[in-house]
């Protein structure tokens, strides 16, 4: 029924062992399953009233490392009733510049036109430019801002007259001569 999710997830969490691991499977902003992890063996647990069909997914797990827990996300593709990972919309926080950054969805756009939304943080003032494309295509440069430290940054790109298909977002957060890249990706429906 749901092959290759596991699997999959197990392979996002760096090969650890499927017993170290939990976590929640949503579609866009409800929770549809858990996968639970004991004993060596892992199980994808359907909420009640909540179905995993065939569409876009992001699960987000836990693994206990250092005594403590590290989250992070993956994204996933079910297609007739398999899972393939899919490029990320949410890069794992960190102690370096670039503290926070994300997509607000793994996809955008469907039948509500929810728009693309980017959200970024940096620990220390920066430089940050921010570019939206599909493929080699550039759809959107957000005018570079003078980002201070410890605050939440959120851009929006609408829908209107782009096509369905995958589209990149790239920042670049540069202070002292020293730039960080990072790249996400969202589906437009």
């Amino acid at each position: 029924m749901h092959d290759g999710f596991v699997d999959t997830v197990h392979a996002a969490a760096d090969g650890l062992p499927a017993a170290d691991v939990d976590a929640d499977v949503s579609a866009a902003d409800h929770q549809v399953a858990g996968l639970r992890c004991r004993n060596g063996s892992a199980v994808l647990v359907e909420l009640r009233g909540r179905k995993v069909t065939d569409g876009y997914y992001f699960v987000r797990y836990r693994i206990a490392a250092n005594g403590g827990t590290d989250v992070r996300r993956v994204t996933l593709r079910r297609v007739g009733g398999r899972f393939s990972r899919r490029p990320d919309f949410y890069r794992r926080g960190s102690c370096a510049l670039l503290t926070s950054y994300k997509l607000i969805r793994p996809v955008f756009g469907g039948p509500t036109k929810r728009p693309l939304g980017i959200s970024y943080r940096v620990a220390a003032a920066a430089r940050v430019s921010v570019t939206v494309t599909r493929g080699a295509r550039t759809i959107r440069r957000f005018a570079t801002t003078s980002a201070q430290a410890k605050r939440t940054y959120r851009l929006t790109q609408g829908v209107k007259g782009l096509s369905t298909g995958d589209y990149t977002v790239t920042l670049r957060a540069t202070r002292a001569g020293k730039t960080t890249k990072a790249v996400l990706t969202s589906r437009k429906l």
